[in-house]
């Protein structure tokens, strides 16, 4: 991560101007107004993605998130559900709507999110982490300690997985 959005934000108005047909580019800006804190310029941004490519799961996605972090839960997890729908392979989409229900006590949901995503993405931590700690929330020690094992295989620098596989043997 360079931490430039503004630069980033620059090139998007530049390749918005090249081309003002391409929706990755409005994806890409709502993203780099997130950073910045905008966030109802963000939500236009992945609104003009969405009105030039209609099966733009990243900015679903995104725009899902954003409701995530704003409590409107059950609007999020429609644009979750449609991004997976758009796109079966949208593992980020998975990752979040699974977070979601996981934060709202609905493991059994989200350990199934948390699976699709490990299995479009095998390499992607933050599934395993998520469906983990999900997994330790509710008890379920072994079978935390064994997504923490998969995190450890991918990262073996990733300290907190060893604070919470440490959590999960003296349980």
């Amino acid at each position: 991560k360079l931490g430039k959005p503004q630069e980033a934000i620059l090139q998007c108005i530049e390749a918005a101007q090249k081309n003002p047909r391409f929706s990755n580019t409005y994806t890409n800006w709502g993203n780099a107004l997130v950073c910045q804190g905008k966030i109802e310029e963000a939500l236009s941004k992945y609104s003009q993605a969405l009105a030039l490519n209609p099966h733009d799961s990243d900015a679903l996605n995104n725009w899902g998130f954003i409701l995530y972090k704003q409590g409107k839960h059950q609007e999020a997890i429609a644009k979750y559900a449609k991004a997976v729908y758009l796109n079966p392979n949208c593992w980020l989409a998975y990752t979040n709507w699974g977070i979601l229900l996981a934060n709202r006590g609905r493991y059994e949901e989200a350990y199934s999110k948390f699976a699709k995503a490990v299995e479009i993405n095998p390499n992607y931590i933050l599934a395993y982490s998520s469906w983990g700690d999900s997994l330790l929330c509710q008890g379920n020690y072994q079978q935390a300690i064994s997504k923490y094992a998969k995190i450890i295989e991918l990262d073996p620098k990733c300290v907190q997985t060893y604070n919470n596989w440490g959590y999960a043997l003296y349980h």
